[in-house]
């Protein structure tokens, strides 16, 4: 598709070469992502198990946190590991990255993880109210997809859509890590931080909102 894309005129902001590893790098960094604790929630609440995760010592977001941290860290050696040679096996690109950029760049990327982590659990929530989130999961992947560059860069949108995805946090899980890594844009790392970091803030609040009143309105199957 990018070939033809590119056979019919060129993209100025990215060669080809660009296009293609900022997808394949979008790939490798969705295996890293828990983007399914929200099922696993709604998993729970169907089956009736979630009593179990409440009634633990350790709370409920502790606890799938770290075992989605675990399988993050397989996903990335196993399957981004892959990716990643034959990435650079059959595309040769240059990525001109320092040190520094190194670990900012993973700063950038552990702070969109925690983002991705709240926003899921907050989707996983809903299944205490609803018990099935299915349709939910579904809207979900669609509105990730398209507003957080996932699929293509957001600088290809057209204007005005752009303008729509400029005002949601949704840019910062693919788009501004791979963005920052390639160099193909003037983010200053403070302010890209900081907008992680508030928009991690509000995300957190609005969770605990929710959580707190879903406990009062969860059903155990069974109970």
């Amino acid at each position: 598709m990018w070939r033809a894309i590119y056979h019919s005129g060129d993209i100025k902001q990215y060669s080809f070469n660009d296009i293609i590893f900022y997808i394949f790098l979008a790939q490798i960094i969705s295996y890293v992502f828990p983007t399914d604790v929200s099922s696993k929630i709604a998993f729970h609440v169907r089956t009736g198990d979630i009593i179990h995760l409440l009634l633990k010592p350790v709370k409920i977001e502790t606890q799938l946190f770290y075992e989605s941290l675990g399988k993050s860290a397989y996903r990335l050696l196993i399957n981004g590991g892959f990716i990643f040679i034959v990435l650079l096996v059959l595309l040769p690109y240059k990525l001109e990255l320092t040190v520094l950029r190194f670990f900012q760049f993973a700063l950038i990327l552990l702070l969109s993880y925690v983002f991705v982590f709240f926003f899921e659990l907050l989707m996983g929530i809903i299944a205490f109210y609803t018990t099935s989130t299915w349709g939910i999961q579904s809207f979900k992947y669609v509105i990730v997809g398209i507003f957080s560059g996932r699929l293509m860069p957001i600088s290809l949108y057209p204007p005005v859509f752009r303008k729509i995805v400029d005002w949601l946090p949704f840019r910062i899980i693919y788009f501004t890590p791979i963005e920052f890594i390639m160099n193909k844009a003037n983010y200053d790392f403070c302010n890209v931080v900081k907008y992680q970091t508030v928009s991690i803030a509000l995300l957190l609040l609005l969770y605990v909102l929710v959580y707190r009143n879903a406990l009062k309105k969860i059903k155990v199957q069974g109970g």
